[in-house]
């Protein structure tokens, strides 16, 4: 149900925690000049910013609406036969889908408890 809104493709690259993370164009620009306005006022470390830019790929929807992982991007996240993609509101996470069960198993245990709290960013 969200292909239409990723006909203008997506830009892939490496993820926090092991995942892929797929912007959709509009996001990913805004997601780059965060990084790049953090970096530049030294708020942020510019290895996350060298480690994001140099991992990113733009990638399109296949004749048949499927996104295409570049294999270097599948191969960096360990991702194999089986892939959990997860929404977390202005990218998609691309999760081997066993890592992704291990950790979500783990993130709603640490929810439920009252310890997992949103940070500022």
């Amino acid at each position: 149900r969200f292909r239409e809104s990723l006909e203008g493709g997506l830009t892939i690259t490496l993820g926090l925690g092991g995942c892929l993370a797929a912007f959709p164009q509009d996001e990913w620009v805004r997601e780059a000049d965060r990084v790049d306005r953090l970096t530049r006022e030294a708020a942020g470390d510019p290895r996350y910013a060298r480690v994001l830019f140099n991992n990113a790929e733009q990638v399109g929807l296949d004749s048949q609406g499927r996104l295409v992982v570049p294999a270097r991007l599948r191969a960096k996240a360990g991702l194999h036969r089986d892939v959990t993609v997860s929404g977390t509101g202005r990218h998609l996470e691309i999760w081997d889908s066993e890592t992704f069960r291990r950790r979500a198993q783990a993130d709603e245990a640490a929810f439920a408890a009252g310890t997992l709290k949103p940070q500022a960013s």
